[in-house]
């Protein structure tokens, strides 16, 4: 019997770990060699929802704000069922 994996489990395969959850955002950590890959999938006050890839530590040269860090396609695949998913949540008023 196969038993079905949860984006999460599927995510922390590929080493994203589920730091943060709030009816306002979901954020991940992925701590790689050089850096801190972090990942928010994030809920803006008109409604939509957005992703975003950073590394928390590494600011731009006018310390405006943080450094994308790109996702391959398997990272931007499972990124995208869970935006679905914590937009699906919203709708049904769960968190």
């Amino acid at each position: 019997m196969e038993i079905v994996k949860s984006t999460d489990d599927k995510l922390q395969e590929l080493g994203f770990d589920k730091i943060e959850e709030s009816e306002y955002s979901i954020i991940y950590l992925k701590e790689c060699d050089s850096y801190d890959h972090k990942v928010a999938i994030l809920k803006k006050h008109d409604g939509r929802i957005l992703i975003q890839s950073y590394d928390s530590d590494l600011y731009d040269e006018f310390l405006i704000g943080n450094t994308c860090v790109g996702l391959d396609y398997d990272e931007m695949k499972l990124f995208i069922k869970k935006m679905e998913e914590f937009k699906h949540s919203l709708e049904r008023g769960v968190k």
